[in-house]
């Protein structure tokens, strides 16, 4: 919120509102000045000759921008009067809308509401759900990205202000050459690294102001939380913030048959994010990788998801110090051999995967479950062939570690592409030595008319089969290890 002062009756008069939500209190006119200039260059920023007036009659009039719920922009023209009175102007400006929004006027002393008048109508969307008869303004994700930043530098100078005078109560901070220069600077450069900006609640869908999941990852920022109602989205996003949550509202989140950069439906570069309650179907990209998500930063969470006919369901990037936990999931109908294979899951050198409670059913030729983490931990998870998949593996932990696997569900089918082996651990070369090797307390079906192998173990690690129940033609373990 900025602190309005009444200009001179015949100056120019330029305004902006950062952002309704915020409340960098204690802007003075310097840090107005400067988000102003930050801004001027996407073009949020018109100027308005005030003429003079006669006595009585209106000596002001305000023009400001402001950001509705992170999306459209809106213009709203005000009057002042000599009279003392606040009066909104008889008509938005030529091609803009008037909207509802709390009006600060007079150094913020009073607060007014104006109701909302007519909008414009919704006109055609295109496939996205995106208003093609007046589309979102150009400049929003760059210029939202910038009033982040220019909102993090107001709160910092506003605290290294406050910080300097509180130890230093003598220094002069503002006489040039002052040994408090070093000190200012160093305590502003630490702040812009360190101080967090109020997570926000972005919501996406039909009748919104963000209508697409990549509208509301264009100006997502770290912490904020992304609610998208049911729908069905041909769309494609890439997630940069840190610390997201994104979530469907309800039952019949979709999103489908677009990918973003020829990789997924959703790529996550941000670390710590959480994706829940979305169904992420048909990834398809000239490569024949093309996955629901890519992951390619760290620390991902998935709920309640359900990837559905994907080349990839998931396929993620390197990331050693990176984890990937996914709780009850559903991975339908993904994989694919073109000729480099794809999977329900494919993750390559991560600290940690875990998969709980989720279920795999029809993969194509690919593995259901292939991971190259140097723990990888399977708990009360379905994975099936079933009468109809054509997957090789099962499980596949190609480059050996820990691999933990308790109380599962386990089916080989009878179009299976690889039937002699279900669970295969160090096919291609051991790059996480050590560990362990724990298979216990699952439910094993071989529905191949011939003879399959339970685990076969090409590592060192001695693996530990024990409480496990088989049913068919199954050699329990090939390699070292003991069966119990």
């Amino acid at each position: 919120r900025q602190r309005f002062t009444q200009p001179h009756e015949s100056r120019m008069m330029n305004e902006i509102l950062i952002d309704p939500d915020d409340d960098a209190a204690g802007l003075g006119r310097g840090d107005q000045l400067g988000a102003l200039g930050g801004i001027r260059r996407h073009g949020f920023f018109q100027k308005h000759r005030l003429p003079r007036r006669d006595q009585g009659q209106s000596h002001a009039v305000m023009q400001r921008w402001r950001h509705q719920d992170m999306g459209a922009v809106e213009t709203i023209r005000f009057e002042r009067r000599r009279d003392g009175a606040e009066h909104p102007a008889p008509a938005p400006l030529a091609g803009q809308a008037s909207g509802r929004v709390l009006v600060g006027i007079d150094n913020g002393s009073k607060r007014h509401a104006l109701d909302a008048a007519q909008r414009r109508s919704m006109g055609t969307r295109d496939e996205t759900g995106a208003d093609q008869t007046n589309p979102p303004h150009p400049v929003i994700p760059s210029a939202m990205a910038s009033l982040s930043k220019i909102r993090r530098t107001a709160v910092c100078q506003s605290k290294v202000k406050n910080d300097t005078r509180e130890l230093f109560p003598k220094l002069d901070t503002k006489k040039q050459g002052s040994p408090a220069s070093p000190l200012l600077l160093v305590l502003f450069l630490t702040c812009l690294v360190t101080a967090p900006l109020a997570a926000r609640t972005l919501s996406v869908g039909p009748g919104q102001a963000l209508r697409a999941p990549s509208a509301a990852a264009a100006i997502a920022a770290p912490g904020d939380r992304i609610e998208i109602a049911p729908a069905t989205y041909h769309d494609c996003a890439v997630w940069h913030a840190d610390r997201l949550t994104i979530t469907g509202t309800g039952p019949g989140v979709v999103i489908s048959d677009r990918i973003c950069q020829g990789k997924a439906i959703f790529v996550t570069t941000g670390r710590d994010i959480t994706i829940a309650q979305l169904t992420l179907e048909h990834a398809r990209s000239p490569e024949h990788n093309g996955a629901g998500i890519r992951a390619e930063g760290g620390n991902l969470t998935l709920r309640a998801m359900r990837f559905i006919d994907n080349e990839n369901g998931i396929l993620a990037a390197p990331a050693p110090q990176g984890t990937i936990r996914i709780e009850d999931s559903l991975f339908r109908g993904n994989g694919i051999c073109a000729p480099v294979c794809a999977h329900g899951v494919y993750v390559n050198d991560l600290a940690k995967l875990t998969i709980l409670r989720s279920h795999f059913i029809d993969t194509h030729i690919g593995h259901h479950v292939k991971s190259r983490a140097a723990v990888t931990e399977l708990i009360d998870n379905d994975i099936a062939d079933g009468p109809t998949g054509t997957a090789s593996y099962l499980v596949d932990v190609p480059n050996g570690g820990t691999l933990i696997l308790k109380n599962n569900q386990l089916e080989k089918g009878p179009h299976s592409d690889n039937p002699g082996i279900a669970i295969s651990i160090g096919e291609e070369g051991i790059t996480h030595p050590g560990g362990n090797i724990t298979i216990t307390g699952n439910h094993f079906t071989n529905d191949v008319p011939t003879r399959t192998v339970f685990v076969r173990n090409l590592s060192s690690t001695p693996a530990l089969l024990q409480n496990n129940t088989l049913k068919g033609d199954i050699t329990p373990l090939e390699g070292p290890g003991t069966v119990r």
